[in-house]
């Protein structure tokens, strides 16, 4: 199929779901590391006719990575209600690499030989990805880490492109700062994604006409952020941008140490509710369009739909919006309609090839999702946020080149 044939699908699961068989089977509520989950026929099993979808993922140790497991569970429990992908069920297989790369590493060799799974999500630290790369390769595997530091044929991002932000991220520094000539401040995590993304926010802030009066790189473990927050604040700037493991760490001991200005948070592996809600200058950039409860958008209301099969306290606005969840349900919904349009079985190769040939419409989430053989990230653009309360108020759209 050439990229003129790409179908554009109107909501989440998309045509697989439509064309479903009318029965579903039950679902199997048991999951954790190295547990399984799935619904009808085989739910929790091996029967014959299932696709199986791994996780490996930081579900302890330091980085908790575990609302992704809940953000392939709800696409999953969602398309298994309504009769699987042309009546096949999909299964779920949950590792815990504890964000070490060897245990990422040999879960994955788990997961692409004794498991035969389908494809593989995770890796909220792109170093763990990195460590998986070599082996879903070799046996022609489709991987989707949140955080990808190495191009590979077989792995595909399913978040942010750190990295690549940095004239995006300086542009809306500069616009909240409201002024030609901004004096940016800048901290971030020392993962492999942040690092880069370091090494070209100066050249980003000359070309935005500021100047970079600090930049602190804080280590992806640490707890006391104190130090840093110091540093940031004496340099005197008009913004802070910040993309680090702990944001709300980070955020608080900047207000602690005097500064109430501006302050954005490059929001990759967190979501709202892991932002204070009463802070009056914060504001947060994303991949994705926050869903919105309320919305009538059919692809929304497709979400919010499947995200009450996993998570029982929806009540607030933020709850919708988590960093993982949201990106890895998309992803999900990706490759359930490669799979769609694949046929079954499709093994690796046949599902790569699909998901290569990859252009959806999540409506108002994201309303242009593709992959193509050249270009395995998805998203074009960064939305900026200014928190609230009771929602979060777009403030305006940068462009990926930009």
């Amino acid at each position: 199929m050439g990229a003129g044939q790409r179908r554009v699908v109107a909501c989440i699961v998309g045509v697989a779901v439509l064309l479903a068989a009318a029965c579903a089977g039950d679902d199997d509520d048991s999951s954790g590391g190295g547990g399984s989950r799935g619904g009808g026929e085989g739910g929790g099993g091996s029967a014959e006719g299932t696709y199986k979808f791994g996780i490996n993922a930081e579900l302890s140790g330091p980085i908790d990575g575990s609302a992704m497991v809940r953000g392939v569970n709800a696409y999953v429990e969602h398309v298994n209600a309504n009769g699987g992908i042309d009546g096949h069920m999909i299964e779920v297989v949950e590792l815990d690499n504890a964000g070490d790369q060897s245990r990422a590493a040999a879960n994955t060799t788990q997961l692409v030989t004794a498991d035969e799974v389908t494809a593989i999500f995770g890796h909220l630290l792109s170093a763990n990805c990195t460590a998986s790369t070599a082996i879903v390769e070799r046996y022609e595997t489709p991987m989707a880490c949140l955080s990808v530091a190495e191009a590979n044929p077989y792995v595909y991002n399913l978040g942010p492109d750190n990295s690549s932000a940095a004239p995006a991220f300086v542009a809306a520094g500069a616009e909240v700062a409201d002024t030609d000539e901004p004096q940016i401040a800048f901290a971030y995590s020392d993962t492999l994604t942040n690092t880069a993304l370091s090494e070209e926010i100066p050249g980003a802030v000359d070309e935005a006409g500021g100047t970079l009066t600090s930049s602190q790189e804080i280590a992806a473990t640490a707890t006391d952020y104190s130090g840093p927050a110091a540093e940031l604040v004496s340099s005197e700037p008009d913004v802070i941008l910040i993309t680090v493991v702990a944001p709300t760490v980070l955020i608080e001991a900047i207000r602690t140490a005097g500064y109430d200005g501006p302050v954005i948070s490059l929001e990759g592996s967190v979501g709202l509710s892991f932002f204070p809600q009463d802070d009056p200058n914060l504001y947060v950039m994303s991949v994705y369009q926050f869903p919105d409860p309320d919305s009538t958008d059919p692809a929304v209301e497709e979400y919010v739909e499947a995200l009450g099969t996993v998570e029982d306290d929806l009540s607030t606005f933020a709850s919708y919006s988590d960093g993982e969840i949201v990106p890895v349900y998309l992803t999900a919904a990706a490759v359930g309609d490669a799979l769609e349009r694949c046929g079954y079985p499709c093994p690796g190769p046949d599902l790569k090839e699909q998901l290569d040939d990859t252009s959806l419409d999540f409506g108002e989430i994201v309303p242009s999702f593709e992959y193509t053989a050249d270009d395995h990230y998805p998203y074009t653009n960064w939305f900026l946020y200014e928190v609230s309360p009771d929602a979060a108020e777009l403030v305006d759209t940068f462009a990926l080149e930009e």
